[in-house]
């Protein structure tokens, strides 16, 4: 189970957080908090989208290999979408 958590920590939190916007919107039943509640919605996906990372500019073990020895620091990041 922590590992789930870990690996979708983010689409939780965002799920919870619109689920608390919603509860939220629909006991004040205005087009104020719709707006609101579709504003967080918006929010939520296109910080995934924007946050994501991009492709590999490495593809191959071997041009990674040759990145590490090349003789220039290199920055390896491991990263998980979720």
């Amino acid at each position: 189970m922590p590992q789930f958590l870990n690996h979708y920590s983010y689409a939780v939190a965002g799920a919870l957080a619109l689920i608390a916007v919603g509860w939220w919107a629909a006991t004040r039943r205005t087009v104020r908090a719709l707006a609101l509640l579709l504003g967080a919605a918006v929010l939520v996906v296109s910080a995934d989208l924007i946050f994501r990372p991009g492709e590999s500019s490495l593809t191959t073990v071997a041009d990674f290999d040759r990145a590490l020895s090349g003789g220039k620091p290199a920055v390896v990041e491991f990263y998980s979408n979720y």
